[in-house]
């Protein structure tokens, strides 16, 4: 199928080192990135979806300087580049591609998401012509296979080994086509201070292809394998199977799909009878409305998966101990925020636009993200619960054995104070006898000590004795 238009827009996520300074976007004095106020189409949103990308608190958007050496290598005066790559059979191709850069564009476009941990680096590319089999195509004899090729081959170039290449840019003096992929996405997010922070495992890619229709029945619309190789990268060596859950014709002339590997819109251009909105759907509709949404989804299913592999990466038994918490309160409080402040049911008042944001929430799986994480955490949370409640009653068991010992010592106390109150009792009556039996011997001279106080104190004693020894025993062997 040949093609009228086409863009391709590769979205590279990143996350954010910790203590980043978001202000901070400059290297060696020379100013880079700004801030832009470029944003989707507010007139077909819901006013609190547009307010995300214009707070600067959930959402922080750049553009290139275009006084700085990346801006005058790679975008300055419309320059072209070379790919040479060879297909499915190893047959040779070449494509002549350039990167658009302005508001239409949205390339190449910085998103930082301050609350969320994460980034997301916008680079598009236009195929101008494609050489394979000695032949050149260019306009509109380029081919959707031609365009499948060209994202599949940049997408797997982009993991390759790459040289760095940042001190040739930034000196002006590198040959343009030598500079891979990766390394200008590299280049981009070191003069952000982000050099090492791209590592994801491959770019999400949103293509839009307005396809030639020879057959203006229109029985051949859509073409579902087109429109799930262009979403899905693939080339034609994969027999892939149209799916319809990826994707819908939402329009005679418009069709669209969402996967994990990325995202397609296709129309369809039938001459002359092509409706004006269609024909000038690449400049009109399709990036401030359908990519900014498409990108707002990406950030929701990358924020959930940071959030997932920050849990998953982390030490349980560390996660769980009484003195640290802060992993899983900081993790719910991303999550939190992503449901509050990035996750809508809706995002307009026009079905088509709500289509398409429904496609991208279903096929991209943010809700099963979150529900995952939400059931993760609840998880951790129901541990860290129940391991409060054994503390507390560990606690409350030791407070029990303590006030038993305390009581117990106390009565111990108690008892030898009793004991020594009974033998200054019996000590004292003694005292008492001893000096009534000698007054009476004194001025009676009857010795009444020796014939019956004696042994009636004696007596005495000794009752006392066995009562404290009686009273001992009782004590201990309750």
């Amino acid at each position: 199928m040949k093609l009228k238009d086409s863009i391709s827009v590769f979205l590279f996520p990143f996350n954010l080192p910790q203590g980043y300074d978001f202000d901070q976007f400059s290297c060696e004095g020379n100013e880079i990135w700004e801030s832009s106020n470029i944003g989707p189409d507010i007139s077909a949103l819901l006013p609190y979806v547009a307010s995300y990308f214009a707070n600067s608190h959930m959402c922080k958007s750049y553009k290139l300087h275009d006084n700085g050496a990346p801006y005058t290598t790679f975008w300055d005066q419309n320059k072209s580049f070379e790919f040479k790559t060879t297909d499915e059979n190893n047959d040779d191709y070449t494509f002549q591609y350039k990167y658009p850069i302005g508001r239409k564009s949205s390339s190449p476009m910085l998103f930082i998401m301050p609350k969320a941990n994460i980034g997301i680096l916008s680079i598009s590319t236009e195929l101008e012509w494609v050489q394979a089999k000695g032949e050149t195509r260019k306009g509109e004899d380029i081919t959707s296979h031609d365009l499948m090729l060209f994202n599949y081959r940049i997408s797997r170039q982009y993991f390759k080994r790459w040289r760095p290449c940042d001190q040739k840019v930034s000196s002006g003096s590198m040959v343009a086509r030598e500079c891979q992929f990766k390394e200008l996405c590299a280049l981009l997010l070191s003069f952000a201070g982000l050099r090492e922070s791209i590592v994801k495992a491959r770019p999400h890619i949103f293509t839009y292809a307005q396809i030639i229709e020879e057959d203006t029945s229109g029985s051949c619309w859509p073409p579902a394998e087109t429109i799930i190789r262009l979403m899905r990268v693939e080339n034609l060596k994969y027999k892939v199977l149209a799916t319809s859950e990826l994707f819908e014709n939402t329009f005679v002339d418009i069709a669209m799909g969402v996967c994990v590997e990325g995202g397609a819109l296709i129309t369809r251009f039938v001459g002359g009878s092509t409706p004006e909105p269609i024909r000038n759907f690449k400049t009109g509709s399709l990036l401030p409305r359908y990519l900014w949404l498409y990108i707002m989804a990406v950030i929701q299913r990358e924020t959930a998966i940071s959030i997932t592999e920050s849990l998953a990466n982390s030490d349980l038994s560390q996660m769980l101990s009484a003195e640290s918490h802060e992993l899983l309160y900081a993790e719910y409080e991303r999550l939190n925020h992503l449901k509050l402040s990035a996750y809508f049911p809706d995002v307009s008042d026009i079905s088509q636009i709500n289509r398409f944001y429904g496609l991208c929430v279903a096929n991209l799986h943010i809700r099963e993200y979150l529900d995952s994480i939400n059931d993760k955490i609840q998880g951790v949370r129901s541990i860290l619960e129940r391991r409060q409640d054994l503390y507390e009653r560990e606690q409350d068991k030791k407070e029990w054995e303590m006030e038993t010992q305390q009581a117990k010592l106390e009565r111990q106390n108690e008892t030898r104070l009793n004991g020594i109150v009974l033998f200054l009792t019996a000590f004292t009556l003694i005292s008492v006898v001893n000096d009534f039996s000698s007054y009476v011997k004194l001025y009676y001279e009857w010795d009444i000590f020796d014939w019956i106080l004696w042994p009636i104190g004696s007596a005495v004693v000794g009752v006392a004795g066995i009562a404290y020894v009686i009273y001992i025993w009782c004590k201990y062997t309750k």
